[in-house]
This record gives C-alpha cells, structure tokens and sequence, in this order.
C-alpha cells in the first residue's frame, strides 16, 4: 500500500511503502478474522467493546533523521507499538508518534490498538471503535 503524505513544515518528507497486515478485534464476545475495513461498523461489528489491533510493516533502506506514524482520528483511544516496543499512548488528537528511536534499517513493524470507552458495554450504545482513516509515515531525512 502507498500512502499519501502531507506537505509539512520539514521539505525532506517523502512517500514510503506501507504494507498493511491483518486487522484483528480482541474482544470477550467475539473474534473477527476477516478484514474489510479499519473499524468495527465498516465490518459489520455493532455494539463492539474491546480493541482493534492493526498491524503494518514497512521497510527502510537506511535509517532517517525522524520517522512519525500519524492519522487523523481514532475512536477512542490509541497505543503504537513499533517492533513489539511500546511507542505511546494518546487520548485525543493530534494522533501522531515519534517512533525514530524504535525504528531499524530493514524491515520494521507497527501495531496501532485502538480501545473503544466502556459505553457500548455498559449503556448499551453502539460506539465505533478503530481509524477514521488510514495512517501514514511521516520521514524527514
């Protein structure tokens, strides 16, 4: 998968391959093996309450000055993990991660689990948990 980029402050930042693994829901109702999107509403999933883990792999013929994973929303709360290292937790936006330090020249792999609140068991609400979009990489040589 090739994903776009913003055009950010730093001019060095480029394209890179993003490869995307399969997305698993952990949950202690079910287990979702087919993947047709990146939230439990676009597979279908109602009233969902646990995690969604997303798995890429991306490769990197030398290492950059700064390498971040961002994406625009998530719903509700997001950890990244960047070769099975904790990277970071984050709550509300901007979702971007700093994963420089956790990254290795060759092949690398991130785990992004998205937690939905506790309304959809508790309340009986039908809260989406996972991406509204995508997530890319952000390098600067």
């Amino acid at each position: 998968m090739l994903l776009c980029f913003k055009k950010g402050k730093d001019k060095a930042i480029k394209k890179e391959k993003f490869e995307k693994l399969p997305l698993t829901f952990v949950s202690s109702y079910f287990n979702k093996k087919e993947e047709k999107d990146i939230s439990a509403h676009k597979n279908n999933i109602k009233n969902f309450d646990g995690k969604a883990s997303l798995s890429y792999k991306f490769y990197l013929e030398k290492l950059p000055s700064k390498i971040k994973v961002a994406f625009s929303n998530a719903t509700d709360f997001a950890s990244i993990y960047c070769n099975d290292k904790y990277v970071q937790t984050r709550l509300w936006q901007p979702f971007e991660f700093d994963i420089t330090p956790y990254c290795r020249q060759g092949e690398n792999f991130i785990r992004i689990d998205i937690e939905n609140v506790k309304g959809n068991a508790y309340e009986g609400l039908d809260l989406d948990c996972g991406l509204a979009s995508a997530p890319y990489l952000l390098i600067k040589k």
